[in-house]
């Protein structure tokens, strides 16, 4: 018996794998296939309920913490396993391989130890160049989807050969690969070795968050992946990469000034030109993948807080982040998935044809740009706060700057929607099931923003 099953998520997975592969094969239908997945992502869901934290030595740690966020990946692959049904009813394999990337992200989450860090990481990866690539036959978009798979997997497959000879240093000189490990043997006097193994890892982490200077390969990822895709790497990989950064580097003890004073350089860097990139873009994917490199340079503040004290509040502002930024993505893609065109001027006079989606994008857009009376607004906040309390006045100087900048552009869409053009070219659409589910999260946006309380007392259950 293993811990009691305490891997009960990873498993219901494979289980609904293993079962999607023997279906496949014998059983092409789209919608039975649909089906299995929405059920095991469903049970896996579930299945959380039944963990108790626990230590599995010495791989895998599962504590509130990482629940939280396996409770998070799991609902954004379910989202975007129903987006990509009623956007592109055919090739039942892209599921299979939606459930194999979902198992690495929750691997990840939980590792304590390279080994797990380095098969979660691979497995997510692996099984995204096969979505991403996998609709490069669907009109129109052969070029673009092909160049972009062909630009992440070679640029991700080098990320991971820093990863590695980061590792591999970090065993030659402690010989061990267990992030606890490190907790007791990092002194004030820190090696050489461990510096250039933790500068490779960060390194190869950082490409895979899209951190500048490795973020140079997002945009045309964004543009080439059709919708649902797009939302599955902009939540469920980000996510996942992050918090396994995050739980490295939480283990880690505080690193030397230099390297404190590089990620600080590197978030205000981020957090300015990922915001300043997206002003001149007229495609609409192009904007929110420059946008999420920005959210993610703001989340960087939180790491270098992390170094210099471990807090409540600290987890607390991570998760509220997190927690806002899933939701929002994942209602504006549905949105973009609903209407089927990524083109900017397409959405001139949105208003005026489906008011309704016009709103929920409004909606949308306003929490991306933190906004007061939305969610995004309570993360946002939370940053700042993190920033002050920890003097970081350069990253503090930063974020106003980039946001700044990021609400210019967030209202000039909005702006777009509610021109008076006269024009009847809109496709018209039905109003699936995707329809009701975005609504749904544009409420929760509104509701956590105008009621916060409720949501800060759910997050400080996990924090």
């Amino acid at each position: 018996m293993i811990k009691n099953l305490q891997i009960l998520p990873i498993l219901f997975l494979f289980i609904t794998l293993i079962i999607l592969i023997i279906t496949i094969s014998v059983y092409r239908k789209n919608f039975i296939i649909f089906l299995i997945t929405i059920i095991g992502l469903l049970i896996s869901l579930l299945s959380i309920l039944c963990i108790k934290p626990t230590l599995i030595y010495p791989l895998i740690l599962m504590d509130n913490y990482s629940l939280f966020y396996t409770f998070l990946i799991l609902i954004s692959a379910l989202y975007c396993s129903i987006f990509y049904y009623t956007y592109f009813n055919k090739h039942e394999e892209v599921y299979m391989l939606l459930v194999c990337s979902t198992i690495g992200a929750i691997l990840l989450v939980f590792s304590i130890h390279m080994t797990t860090l380095f098969i979660g990481l691979e497995l997510m990866s692996i099984a995204l160049y096969g979505l991403i690539v996998y609709l490069c036959n669907v009109p129109d978009n052969d070029s673009k989807v092909l160049e972009s798979g062909i630009k992440y997997m070679v640029l991700s497959s080098m990320a991971s050969c820093f990863l590695l000879f980061g590792m591999a240093l970090l065993y030659f000189y402690y010989g061990n690969l267990s992030f606890t490990n490190y907790y007791f043997k990092i002194d004030n006097n820190i090696a050489i070795w461990t510096i250039i193994g933790i500068v490779l890892i960060l390194i190869s982490l950082g490409f895979k968050l899209s951190i500048i200077p490795f973020h140079i390969y997002t945009p045309d990822l964004f543009e080439g992946a059709i919708a649902p895709i797009t939302a599955f790497i902009a939540t469920v990989t980000k996510i996942s990469v992050f918090v396994a950064l995050l739980r490295l580097l939480m283990i880690l003890p505080t690193l030397n000034n230099f390297l404190n004073n590089v990620i600080t350089i590197i978030s205000s860097i981020t957090i300015i030109f990922g915001n300043i990139l997206a002003l001149k873009q007229t495609n609409f994917k192009r904007i929110l993948g420059y946008s999420s490199i920005a959210n993610f340079g703001y989340l960087l503040t939180v790491i270098i807080a992390m170094q210099m004290h471990h807090s409540k509040f600290i987890l607390e502002t991570i998760n509220i982040y997190l927690l806002s930024y899933t939701l929002t993505t994942l209602g504006i893609f549905g949105a973009i998935s609903i209407i089927n065109n990524e083109n900017l001027s397409y959405y001139k006079g949105l208003f005026w044809i489906k008011p309704d989606l016009t709103i929920i994008l409004t909606i949308m857009l306003l929490s991306l740009a933190g906004l007061p009376l939305t969610v995004g607004f309570i993360g946002k906040v939370y940053i700042i706060l993190t920033a002050i309390n920890y003097q970081l006045w350069f990253i503090l100087i930063s974020i106003f700057l980039g946001n700044s900048i990021g609400i210019y552009y967030y209202l000039r869409i909005i702006s777009y929607l509610f021109m008076n053009v006269n024009s009847t070219n809109f496709n018209a659409y039905k109003k699936s099931f995707v329809y009701y589910f975005v609504i749904f999260l544009s409420l929760i946006i509104l509701l956590f923003g105008i009621m916060p309380q409720n949501l800060i007392s759910l997050i400080r259950i996990f924090s």
